[in-house]
């Protein structure tokens, strides 16, 4: 962010930010908004990662794991949002795969079809600028971690500007096997809300109520 983009933010009024990124991106690019509540949970990008090299080349497969992976994100978030604090922000470097993941279970929880989801998701490619999500990484910073050398790779990359589709060879969206996990393990998303997030059919109610017309 540049500091005008930083004044940009901060004019917002946020009452909370929820920093989606694992601990070493938090490092990588620490957060300069200020005055913020701030809120961030420690773990490893690698403890996100599928564990064979045929699996990382599956998003889809890294998109089932989401929704497990971010349920302690996913409590605050909705908490949050019960509480009718006011507006709040969250956040992963891209801004299209664990962000993606939770805009989908918020909408979910609020009733939009899977359909404009899905449509809403696929917009990522279009309008997302890989430049800017993270600071310039220098040769000495990516021998830091393993995490830095990987989005060092990605910059350095001849095609480091251009987004990639966020669908398989076939044309399904990735966030499709975040949606199928949680059919397959709790049924909905209103299965997932109650049993991993702890939310009440009351709770998505007032939701809906809420954030609704």
């Amino acid at each position: 962010l540049s500091d005008a983009d930083v004044a940009r933010v901060q004019a917002l009024g946020l009452t909370d930010i929820i920093d989606l990124r694992s601990s070493e991106e938090r490092v990588l690019a620490p957060t300069r908004l200020r005055g913020i509540r701030y809120t961030a949970i420690d773990y490893s990008m690698a403890s996100m990662m599928p564990s064979t090299p045929a699996a990382m080349s599956d998003m889809t497969t890294l998109y089932r794991a989401i929704p497990q992976f971010l349920a302690p994100q996913m409590k605050i978030i909705f908490a949050d949002m019960l509480a009718q604090k006011g507006p709040i922000m969250y956040h992963c470097s891209a801004g299209q795969d664990r962000t993606g993941v939770a805009s989908a279970i918020i909408l979910s929880a609020l009733g939009v079809p899977r359909d404009t989801i899905i449509a809403d998701y696929l917009l990522s490619t279009t309008y997302r600028h890989p430049e800017n999500e993270l600071p310039p990484i220098s040769p000495a910073m990516a021998e830091t971690s393993p995490v830095a050398r990987m989005f060092a790779g990605y910059q350095n990359a001849p095609n480091a500007r251009t987004p990639n589709p966020l669908h398989t060879a076939d044309g399904r969206a990735f966030l499709n096997g975040a949606f199928d996990e949680i059919d397959a393990r709790w049924g909905s998303v209103d299965g997932y809300l109650r049993a991993e997030i702890g939310l009440t059919a009351d709770d998505i109610r007032r939701l809906r109520r809420a954030y609704t017309q």
